[in-house]
């Protein structure tokens, strides 16, 4: 099993879950780091379907402001190392949420050189090549139903949470969970 699939199944620092994903403490790092993780194994950034990643990178901005918040920070980073080439640590697609200090010596810049103008022609021209050849599916009309059949968000959120207390023996722990990140991030 991978070091991210144990810490999604055992890590008593949790600070949300869901059915897909799951935010939790980093027990390696600095301090505040939280990592952001689809509960299902995904090995690299190509793999994760676009709604799980949605979900991620929505929660990961969330976090952020929490950690601006909480602990005080001046900035933080957002990382994904997609890759043995970008320095993935683990086998497991992640977003990284790390707190900035002042003087914290945590060194993620690179030296910044001018780029040849022919070789950025030159990847630009492959790039377009490639997205022209890609299959592209004609746009669906996307059409609202009337309002009188939507439920109100307050019954949803109310049948949902009925259905999550039958279907989860440990519902009252993940109630607990959501609560810590709900009081300061508004999770729709």
């Amino acid at each position: 099993m991978c070091r991210i699939c144990e810490e999604i199944k055992d890590n008593e620092f949790k600070l949300y879950e869901d059915k897909d994903i799951v935010v939790f403490l980093a027990s390696w790092g600095v301090n505040g780091l939280c990592i952001v993780a689809p509960k299902q194994h995904y090995t690299i950034l190509e793999q994760v379907p676009e709604e799980i990643f949605s979900k991620c990178f929505f929660m990961a901005n969330k976090v952020a402001g929490l950690i601006f918040q909480v602990l005080g920070c001046q900035g933080t980073n957002i990382l994904i190392n997609n890759g043995d080439g970008a320095n993935q640590e683990f086998s497991h697609f992640t977003i990284q949420v790390v707190p900035r200090f002042e003087n914290d010596n945590l060194k993620l810049d690179w030296e910044r050189k001018p780029a040849d103008q022919n070789e950025l022609k030159a990847i630009r021209s492959k790039l377009e090549v490639s997205n022209e050849e890609k299959v592209v599916a004609e746009p669906q009309v996307i059409t609202e139903e009337p309002k009188e059949k939507h439920e109100s968000a307050e019954s949803k959120k109310l049948k949902d949470k009925d259905n999550d207390k039958n279907d989860n023996p440990d519902y009252e722990k993940h109630e607990k969970t959501d609560k810590i990140l709900k009081r300061l991030i508004r999770i729709p």
